[in-house]
């Protein structure tokens, strides 16, 4: 392993032909296990299902008689991850849902119906024979996607890349700084690569598990409903409600949410965070959904007098997240959020200075250390923003132009840069949510343009199937995991860009064909049946400007809770060594407690119980291996549950 920083030893290539058929074949298929979690149970388990393609080819490897190398693992296990992310496709069938939904039938701008305002470079028009058929094979759809892949595909790629870079030679190359989930990373793929063999039995074990939940949690609903026609669950899915019913907390604090998930990826990712920061998460959730909802239902009623009267007993947990997050939450979380981000933007100013400082007197050092030319990073960025600003223009012209252009340049930088610094310290990248939105209300801008397509920058998630899950401080971190593994940096970025045309190719294949076995959302997708309104109504209302109609009151208590939350926290942590977050709280505030309630039973049960059965050398040795054997049972079920769906559909088209 080399030290980070050795620049003379040149590393062996990881891109090999070996690696490069890896990386294909996570994307060609094991694309759809990752989609169908999505659909399903709103459950991400991209390092399960690449964990997955690591341990088939290192095994196939080992018995020909060739082992892959560290590096050729490294760049299995690193390149296809954040590509099974992105689903775009995904986007073109929630932008159909959007247009011909029953909640977007409410809503008008100016006097006219919202509906008719959504222009022909977003979706075809309401009513288009388009929308006839579950398929994205109709010439009206060839803008909308078009604009969309140069947006947040090409023109992101460019300066997300770049920033990455430039991240990487601040924080791993000069600073040094210890990136904790680099070396889970690094560990992971020197662990497969060498074959230890308690790990390898550790892992076995954790996957057998694994394999037996996925057949009861998902393979007998997906095969059940794909060969029977109708869905026997023994599981519920997404979560048990417990907001209703002989048990809802609703007898108790009418209004509140409750619930626990049955995803046990969020049980496990207990096991992965620390517990002080899955107790915060929880505290969050809790506060808010259950506490928070039965407060402004009762006592603060008077302020959110639409959701004190569109509650009603029986309201189960997904109608009253829905309604409350609508009615009372969304202003509230954005000024909450931007009020942390900006505190911790403060509290880091000194960094901030210190990397443009770092960045001015960068020179030749930069390519020994296998870097490309520091003019060649600035012109990808500016490249990417500049292009994507003007794409903007172009689509949306009576915008200020100068306000998005700030907004995309030096918000960018600055967001992926502090972004990297976090992940760097803490394992998590500080995210400022609603940037765009905040930009788009600060303008005073009235239109529907600027909320449905944004310019490509760091910081913007412009819809939850987007390549902008992933960016410059997770390649950031990427780097310093490359570094401990002794992998060419070049060599993840040249593996990824092919890792991303395949699976574009990938995502409008299947997507493509889960739309065609069922209508997206639908009882056949359960999870899309709860985020997805939510997401169209929440659309609507920043778009019609429903959400800048709250009291004053509501957004001044939000500032003085993001105050509280971020200033006297780290007052707190500073004076009593508490390991304090507001990036854990904030989180756990958006989270449903379903989601929260189950990560801090997973870390209790494995700190408490795991930990202390075993002994804390085995837990810090072997616990991401636990959760990953796990992982990767359930996603080779899901996998096969998948495939045999596919087969059986994809045979009644045959004539006999």
């Amino acid at each position: 392993m080399n030290p980070v920083g050795d620049a003379e030893a040149r590393p062996p290539s990881g891109l090999t032909s070996r690696s490069i058929l890896a990386v294909v074949f996570t994307c060609v298929f094991l694309l759809p296990v990752v989609l169908y979690l999505q659909l399903v149970s709103g459950a991400l388990i991209v390092g399960a299902t690449v964990y997955v393609a690591a341990v088939l080819f290192t095994e196939i490897a080992r018995i020909s008689g060739r082992p892959l190398t560290t590096q050729e693992v490294f760049i299995i296990y690193m390149a296809s991850s954040p590509t099974l992310l992105a689903t775009p496709f995904l986007e073109f069938v929630f932008r159909a849902y959007f247009v011909s939904s029953p909640y977007i039938k409410g809503f008008s701008l100016g006097g006219t119906p919202l509906v008719e305002l959504i222009p022909s470079w977003y979706a075809p028009s309401f009513g288009s024979a388009a929308y006839d058929t579950r398929t994205l094979m109709n010439s009206q759809w060839i803008m909308p996607v078009g604009v969309f892949l140069l947006q947040f595909v090409v023109l992101w790629l460019l300066q997300e890349i770049a920033l990455g870079y430039i991240g990487g030679l601040l924080f791993v190359e000069e600073q040094d700084l210890p990136f904790p989930t680099a070396e889970v990373q690094a560990q992971v793929c020197i662990t497969l690569a060498e074959r230890e063999e308690s790990r390898t039995r550790v892992f076995s074990i954790a996957a057998i598990l694994g394999v037996f939940y996925a057949t009861v949690m998902y393979v007998v609903p997906t095969v059940s409903e794909g060969l029977l026609g109708h869905m026997y669950q023994l599981i519920p899915i997404p979560w048990i409600d417990l907001t209703t019913g002989s048990y809802g907390i609703e007898r108790i604090l009418p209004g509140a949410a409750l619930g626990i998930a049955t995803d046990m990826s969020y049980f496990l990712s207990g096991f992965i965070i620390p517990l002080s920061y899955a107790v915060q998460i929880a505290v969050g959730s809790i506060s808010v959904w259950v506490f928070g909802n039965w407060a402004t239902r009762t006592f603060f009623a008077g302020y959110f007098p639409d959701w004190a009267g569109e509650w009603a007993p029986g309201m189960t947990l997904q109608l009253v997240y829905q309604r409350s997050l609508i009615r009372v939450w969304v202003v509230p979380f954005v000024v909450i959020a931007m009020t942390v981000a900006l505190v911790s933007l403060i509290a880091q100013r000194r960094y901030i200075v210190d990397v443009l400082r770092r960045i001015s007197r960068a020179g030749s050092s930069i390519a020994a250390k296998g870097y490309p030319p520091l003019p060649l990073l600035i012109g990808m960025y500016l490249v990417g923003t500049l292009g994507s600003v003007a794409v903007f223009w172009w689509l949306v012209p009576d915008f200020p132009v100068l306000l998005a252009l700030a907004a995309a340049l030096v918000g960018g930088f600055l967001h992926a840069l502090v972004g990297a610094r976090s992940f760097a310290e803490t394992g998590y990248p500080l995210t400022i949510s609603y940037m765009w939105q905040g930009v788009v209300l600060a303008s005073g801008y009235s239109g529907p343009g600027p909320w449905l397509m944004a310019p490509a920058f760091s910081g913007v998630m412009p819809t939850p199937t987007s390549l902008a899950r992933t960016g410059a401080p997770a390649w950031t971190n990427m780097i310093k995991s490359a570094r401990l593994t002794n992998t060419n940096i070049n060599d993840f970025f040249k593996a990824y860009i092919l890792a991303v045309a395949i699976s574009i190719f990938s995502s409008f294949v299947f997507v493509s064909f889960f739309w065609s076995v069922a209508p997206i959302p639908s009882t056949v997708y359960p999870y899309t049946t709860i985020q997805w309104p939510v997401d169209v109504l929440s659309n609507s209302m920043w778009i019609t400007g429903e959400v800048k109609g709250v009291p004053m009151e509501v957004v001044i208590g939000a500032l003085a809770i993001a105050l509280a939350v971020s200033v006297g926290g780290e007052l707190l942590r500073g004076v009593t060594g508490l390991p304090f977050s507001s990036v854990a709280l904030v989180l756990g505030m958006v989270m449903l407690p379903p989601y929260a309630i189950t990560t801090l039973v997973g870390g209790m049960v494995g700190n408490l119980v795991i930990r202390r059965q075993f002994g804390e050398s085995w837990w810090k040795s072997y616990r991401t291996t636990l959760v990953a054997g796990f992982l990767t049972g359930l996603a080779v079920m899901v996998g096969l549950s998948v495939a045999v769906v596919m087969i059986s559909k994809a045979a009644w088209v045959l004539p006999w």
